[in-house]
């Protein structure tokens, strides 16, 4: 038998942390030359998440596991 796999119930916990940050500029031209920004989408996301999950092992072809996330959302976005 083999250590690793004789543990019936194991528990697994963690988080996680993204941020995505974002920069649109949309340009005015004339004759195919910039001549000024006429848009300018600068935004920044994150999440932040945690999360818990418990696997039992009652027979070996079958294994129970339950689990629980949490998300938060937080970030800024210009008002035009």
């Amino acid at each position: 038998m083999d250590i690793a796999n004789s543990q019936l119930l194991r528990f697994d916990v963690g988080f996680d942390y993204r941020v995505y940050d974002s920069d649109q500029e949309k340009y005015s031209s004339t004759n195919r030359n910039r001549t000024g920004i006429s848009k300018n989408n600068d935004f920044t996301l994150s999440n932040l998440g945690f999360y818990a999950k418990a696997n039992y092992d009652s027979f070996e072809m079958l294994r129970l596991f339950i689990g629980v996330r949490y998300d938060t959302f937080g970030g800024g976005i210009p008002i035009f």
